[in-house]
């Protein structure tokens, strides 16, 4: 899927870094968001991670929760907001069970390009 949308000119390729390495790729591809692990562990059953959009002018929004695998992809997602008035992506990892106002535990970020 990744390689798939670094040819694609419709198609954008973000990758989330924790202060080491890459954790995952997030692929955006018109309004649709999916998530690709790269080295994330399934999260435990007390938790959930959680795809944040980071706008240019406005608080973070949720955009999916999921249980990674390595290598793992999440069902796509609806961006809430444009990807130009994007400014980054994150994982968070929450308690299983809520729905995050905002991230509490960031893992991973990325910044989104133009």
């Amino acid at each position: 899927a990744v390689a798939a949308c670094q040819r694609s000119s419709a198609c954008r390729v973000i990758e989330l870094h924790t202060a080491t390495a890459t954790a995952a790729d997030v692929i955006v591809a018109g309004n649709q968001v999916r998530m690709v692990s790269v080295a994330m562990s399934p999260a435990t059953a007390q938790h959930d991670y959680w795809l944040w959009q980071l706008p240019r002018d406005g608080a973070p929004v949720a955009l999916m929760q999921f249980r990674a695998a390595p290598h793992g992809q999440t069902p796509t997602a609806d961006l809430v907001r444009p990807y130009a008035d994007t400014v980054a992506f994150a994982v968070s990892l929450e308690p299983a069970g809520t729905m995050p106002t905002h991230p509490t535990q960031v893992l991973a970020t990325g910044t989104a390009g133009t």
